[in-house]
């Protein structure tokens, strides 16, 4: 597998895979960002009650910094989450979110007199770890707007509040020590999505390749299958008759011709094919598909894709999926469509098996995890995010 090429000091990728993560991060990200605002705000407000219990004296400033202050931006930013505009300003947006949320707890502080303002010295932790969890900020934004609270708390503390210098200390410790906790694992996070989207991005682009090289490879078939019908009749059933997948000529939807592979995709005889129109073997929800994609042949279309998958239904009423190829060729100098069925019925199984498997593998109660040969890790479950603290 390839390496990631992340710059793990700025943590970036080169130019254009950079923007397809943002796009990618701001996709995965929306709706639990939304959760998280509406939690936060939920929580925030929940707290007036305290205000009123404790410091009966000054609920009402403090109810106005949290109902007419907070509340309101939290709701804004909600809204302005619905925009279009918001993919491209999300980051600073919920920036200044944070800001807002954290100035408002040190304004508590300096609303709640001495000693009881230690009652908001948590609320303000609560931020610090909001910023890293649940704001969906990158790192370098969640870094610089917990330190900027810091950095709001400590000119409050000195010149306004006045706080001694043990109690000062004291907050101190704990802030910088949750800020360096939270970025250590804000950094693992951000890291880990990265790698997570280039590996999914490899994984695509080697299916990709894979898709590619079997139409080329089909396609390589089936010209050279059109290229022995107009040498020799002959030789096209020589080739056709022995071949493994299912080769057909059908005018205006009438077969007329069929091989012996057909027999086995279709369960249908060569005779029963050559009196049966095209469509009734085609299953009734990709019949609009399949003649939309006859019609643009016909017609000469360029962009029609060579190749493309359906499910027909066998004699005996049995679903199956098929790959099919075509082009056009000449019968009795009117234009007629020979095409190939290949049966994919085992590969689309195997697919759906695969994605189940990754599904138990991610909601498994048990830690599972995939590393490199070097140790690097690649892949934790949900459950083993849990159980190291990536995920809450």
């Amino acid at each position: 597998m390839e390496v990631a090429p992340i710059d793990k000091l700025r943590l970036r990728f080169p130019d254009e895979l950079e923007r397809d993560f943002r796009e990618d991060y701001f996709k995965k990200s929306l709706n639990p960002l939304r959760f998280g605002i509406v939690l936060g705000a939920l929580i925030y407000a929940l707290f007036g009650i305290l205000d009123a219990w404790i410091t009966p004296e000054v609920k009402y400033e403090a109810w106005f910094v949290r109902y007419a202050v907070i509340l309101p931006v939290c709701i804004a930013v909600l809204l302005f989450s619905r925009s279009p505009h918001f993919k491209k300003y999300m980051q600073p947006t919920v920036f200044l979110l944070v800001l807002t949320a954290g100035a408002g707890i040190i304004a508590l502080i300096s609303i709640v007199s001495s000693p009881l303002h230690y009652l908001h010295f948590a609320g303000l932790l609560l931020v610090i770890m909001y910023s890293h969890t649940f704001s969906k900020l990158r790192f370098y934004y969640t870094t610089i707007a917990c330190w900027t609270i810091v950095g709001i708390y400590e000119v409050s503390a000195i010149w306004i509040n006045h706080t001694p210098l043990q109690d000062l200390l004291t907050d101190n410790f704990f802030y910088i020590a949750a800020n360096l906790i939270g970025m250590f694992s804000s950094y693992q996070r951000e890291l880990y999505a990265r790698k997570d989207f280039f590996q999914n991005r490899t994984m695509q682009v080697l299916e990709k390749e894979r898709h590619l090289i079997e139409k080329a490879q089909m396609h390589a078939t089936v010209e050279k299958a059109i290229k022995s019908l107009r040498e020799s009749e002959e030789k096209f059933r020589t080739l056709a008759e022995t071949a493994a997948m299912a080769i057909f000529i059908h005018q205006g939807g009438n077969f007329l011709y069929a091989n012996r592979a057909a027999e086995v995709i279709g369960g249908y005889t060569v005779d029963e094919y050559l009196a049966m129109h095209f469509m009734s073997l085609v299953h009734p929800d990709y019949v609009d598909l399949v003649k939309t994609r006859a019609q643009e042949r016909l017609q000469g279309d360029s962009d029609v894709p060579p190749q493309y998958e359906f499910k027909l239904v066998r004699k005996n009423r049995e679903e199956r999926w098929v790959l099919m190829t075509g082009g056009i060729t000449e019968y009795d100098g009117k234009p007629a469509v020979i095409g190939t069925l290949i049966d994919i019925t085992a590969r689309k199984r195997a697919e759906e098996e695969r994605a189940q498997m990754a599904l138990l593998v991610e909601n498994s109660s048990d830690f599972i995890a995939m590393t490199t040969i070097d140790g690097s890790v690649i892949f934790v479950n949900s459950a083993g995010r849990r159980l190291v603290g990536l995920d809450p």
